[in-house]
């Protein structure tokens, strides 16, 4: 039997979020903690933890209840989710029994068990997973995620087969970082996302290329200098993907917001 929590770790929410669930309206949830150390992440007062709540599940869940008509689901971001398993499964477990929401998750697929133990009790409609760099090159994994070993990408991989294996939709995301990921990685990224999985039926899988933008909250200072990745780049490695993708390919940028490519 699984141990119930409380109350669970954050660092906020929005009521209505645009972005967070390609195409849908979502009450989003922002977890603290991270266990990458990506030099560009915009969340570093998330991912160190800077300003944490402890916040009762069930208050949480009143407060989602009181905007449920306004959305279609319940993200949970971050920081890592999954590093907080056991208060992430009760908080959809009873915003499922509650409400008539879906529950999405987005996380950085380094703990699979924790996917696959939502996906057991019949907890998550969607996943949004990022894969921030080519699954076969382990070295520049590593260098992405600001860790010194990339092995991680074994874990990447399980939780993508996973949800690609129980879920109708997936949403699987990668930043291009000036100076970390050249256009070309994307297409690398791209194949071997089309070896895993393709469309069928109702099954929606989407492949959204992200522009990175410095701001003061990116985690390393580096970073904050960086000028954003250019638009025409973006664009580019998007139309790369969806040459050789069979899922729905967007490209998302500040210029033009969210465009879908194929």
């Amino acid at each position: 039997m699984r141990r119930t929590f409380s109350k669970v770790e954050i660092s906020g929410w929005i009521e209505t979020s645009l972005v967070d669930v390609i195409g849908h309206v979502s009450f989003s949830v922002w977890f603290s903690y991270c266990n990458f150390r990506c030099p560009w992440c915009q969340n570093r007062p998330v991912i160190m933890g800077e300003k944490v709540l402890k916040v009762n599940i069930d208050k949480l869940v009143e407060i989602i209840e009181e905007h449920a008509w306004l959305v279609d689901f319940l993200h949970v971001t971050g920081g890592e989710p999954t590093l907080q398993p056991v208060g992430l499964a009760e908080l959809f477990k009873r915003v499922k029994e509650r409400t008539k929401l879906k529950t999405s998750l987005s996380t950085n697929g380094s703990r699979p068990n924790v996917i696959r133990d939502l996906l057991k009790e019949n907890l998550l409609d969607h996943l949004a997973i990022d894969v921030k760099a080519p699954i076969d090159n382990e070295e520049l994994y590593a260098k992405v995620i600001g860790l010194r070993r990339g092995d991680v990408v074994k874990s990447v991989a399980e939780s993508l087969s996973i949800a690609i294996k129980n879920l109708n939709f997936i949403e699987v995301r990668t930043t291009l970082v000036p100076g970390l990921l050249e256009v070309e990685d994307i297409g690398r990224i791209a194949r071997y996302l089309s070896t895993q999985g393709k469309i069928e039926g109702e099954r929606r899988f989407v492949y959204v290329v992200q522009q990175f933008s410095p701001s003061e909250t990116v985690l390393n200072e580096k970073y904050r200098r960086v000028e954003r990745a250019e638009l025409e780049d973006v664009l580019k490695a998007a139309r790369m993907a969806s040459k050789c993708l069979n899922w729905e390919v967007y490209a998302r940028t500040l210029e033009v917001g969210v465009v879908r490519i194929k």
